[in-house]
């Protein structure tokens, strides 16, 4: 998904259906600038058990936040404030 800004943002979200429930199992948000630069990334792979919402968590830049899992919409959402910002 690319941005006025020409920020790019790639996404991978493995679902896995149970009867009626589908479970978000493993996802990826990985946002960067027009250089290919690291603006954020969420992601719930279970490398960082220091964080206290692990697995889920956020990189910005090489800093290691806490993250309570996110989706497609509320990542959109924030690139758009960030946008308007850099604007």
């Amino acid at each position: 998904m690319i941005f006025s800004t020409g920020w790019f943002l790639e996404f991978d979200e493995i679902l896995k259906q149970k009867r009626t429930e589908v479970e978000k199992v493993k996802y990826r948000y990985h946002l960067m600038d027009k250089s290919k630069k690291l603006i954020f990334r969420y992601d719930n792979v279970p490398h960082h058990p220091e964080i206290k919402t692990h697995p889920h968590h956020k990189h910005i830049n090489k800093e290691i936040t806490e993250s309570y899992g996110q989706d497609l919409i509320k990542v959109i959402e924030e690139i758009e404030k960030l946008v308007i910002k850099s604007n």
